[in-house]
């Protein structure tokens, strides 16, 4: 029962924030006068909503979920073997490291006007943009993560005839 009334209590703060936060934006735009155009209500945004239909609604969430899954797969794919090759050899990770940072210098908002004109309005250029958000900390963490693993470990895994 203690667990109980704890994992309560941990989830009161956080909902009562997010309730605090809705309540300040719905003030600031009452008491600024704020045209909608501009920043709505989240009362005008939910009364919106229930307008719209949740048929709408859930075809717009499935396809950016679709996005956001096929961009963030991709980035998986491809960034967990170049973590292992980054940590692998330091030629590899010298040749490649560069290249990461290079890609983090361009703001992503950047690429998108350009891959739009280079692949149309399609699903193509918002799964780039999406792998290209995602790429980046994954190659990263992932390598940090290789590289702090520790020494009995690794001695553990020769100790029982472990592949590289």
């Amino acid at each position: 029962m203690g667990r109980v009334v704890a994992a309560g209590k941990e989830a009161i703060v956080p909902t009562l924030a997010v309730a605090a936060g809705f309540l300040l934006w719905e003030a600031v735009v009452r008491i600024f006068r704020l045209p909608s155009y501009i920043l709505p209500a989240p009362s005008e945004i939910w009364v919106e909503m229930v307008a719209t239909g949740p048929q709408l609604i859930w075809t717009h969430t499935a396809a950016t979920l679709k996005t956001t899954l096929l961009g963030f797969g991709l980035s998986v794919i491809v960034s967990f073997p170049l973590a292992i090759a980054v940590t692998s050899s330091a030629t590899i990770a010298n040749a490649i490291y560069p290249l990461l940072v290079l890609t983090q210098s361009v703001p992503k908002v950047a690429f998108a006007p350009i891959l739009i004109i280079a692949f149309g309005a399609t699903e193509l250029p918002r799964v780039i943009v999406t792998f290209l958000v995602a790429f980046f900390p994954l190659v990263i963490a992932t390598a940090t993560g290789l590289q702090s693993t520790p020494p009995e470990l690794v001695e553990l895994g020769k100790s029982l005839r472990a592949s590289r």
